[in-house]
């Protein structure tokens, strides 16, 4: 077994082992150890596990591995709420809207209140006042897009929007349309940067998923145990541990936000450093106002959307 693992790690290499294998390891081992708590026999074949056990439990490691990595892009678009019931996503859109707008509501309260009240204000409350604004305009920034319109049923999905808003927002940049023209221009050090900060992220996703799934099969195995063994205590012992399992299961999704958050700010500063080096790509020179870069990037945009004629500037122009 040995020398299967070394193979692998040639084969996949260690980002591959850390964000899929490790997590469909560690479903697998909580998984059989469920089963042995469930059925005692069980545990007693754990102790010096058969070949065939010991292949079939690296087959599944192996496979549920490739899977979580041939899904990532649809367990993205899960969390950010595109592939959720029409329903739920009403419901939970209209939960997003209401706090959106009750942050700024609250951030509006602030405001009128520092600039009207801060002569009869103490020191201590204009401090906690300041920041308590700082607080919500910094999670309106960097955890919702800018218009109600755009959100998202989801944090994830806003944390995201938000993301991508920013360049598109400040520079005229669609960032859906240029990112692989762009990601092709970053230096190694920054590539590698992101990729850590989206494995990261998708390593908590899987873990969320993983965990919720062993909670299922937790309630399912211990009903099994109720209704042929007549043992009532299991199903008790069920409820408290797949209740345990999704609050597990929560948590890694509460983490997963904070690496999102940390790779869409990197992702802002990629836009804000290694913009300019994609439009010498395109032929032309960084222009000296934002208006005029604005224009330049909507042309890219429309040129790299749709086709059709891209005019490039020469030197003279851009200088004038």
């Amino acid at each position: 077994m040995t020398e299967l693992w070394k193979q692998l790690s040639k084969s996949f290499g260690p980002q591959w082992l850390l964000f899929s294998f490790m997590p469909s390891f560690v479903f697998w081992f909580l998984a059989f150890l469920e089963w042995g708590l469930v059925h005692p026999q069980f545990l007693h074949l754990l102790e010096k596990p058969p070949t065939h056990l010991i292949t079939s439990f690296s087959i599944d490691v192996i496979l549920t591995a490739w899977v979580l990595s041939l899904l990532s892009k649809p367990t993205l678009m899960l969390f950010e709420g595109y592939l959720l019931p029409k329903k739920l996503k009403e419901l939970l859109l209209k939960r997003m809207i209401r706090k959106f707008n009750e942050l700024h509501k609250e951030m509006e309260t602030l405001r009128n209140r520092l600039k009207t009240e801060i002569a009869d204000l103490s020191e201590t409350e204009r401090l906690v006042l300041t920041e308590r604004f700082h607080q919500l305009d910094a999670v309106l920034i960097y955890h919702f897009p800018s218009r109600v319109e755009k959100l998202m049923p989801t944090m994830f999905g806003n944390i995201m929007r938000a993301a991508e808003d920013y360049a598109r927002k400040r520079y005229g940049l669609d960032p859906i349309v240029l990112w692989e023209h762009l990601f092709m221009k970053l230096p190694s050090e920054t590539k590698s940067l992101l990729s850590t900060n989206f494995n990261e992220t998708m390593l908590m996703l899987r873990m969320c998923i993983l965990v919720a799934i062993l909670a299922v099969e937790w309630i399912v195995l211990t009903i099994d145990k109720t209704v042929f063994l007549g043992e009532w205590l299991a199903l008790v012992e069920g409820v408290v541990g797949s209740a345990a399992l999704i609050g597990v299961s929560y948590m890694f999704y509460k983490i997963s936000l904070v690496s999102l958050a940390n790779f869409a700010k990197t992702l802002r500063a990629t836009f804000d450093i290694h913009r300019h080096e994609l439009l010498r790509s395109f032929g032309f020179e960084p222009p000296k106002s934002v208006e005029e870069e604005r224009k330049i990037w909507k042309s890219i945009v429309k040129f790299v959307h749709r086709g059709g004629l891209l005019k490039v500037k020469d030197e003279k122009d851009n200088q004038a």
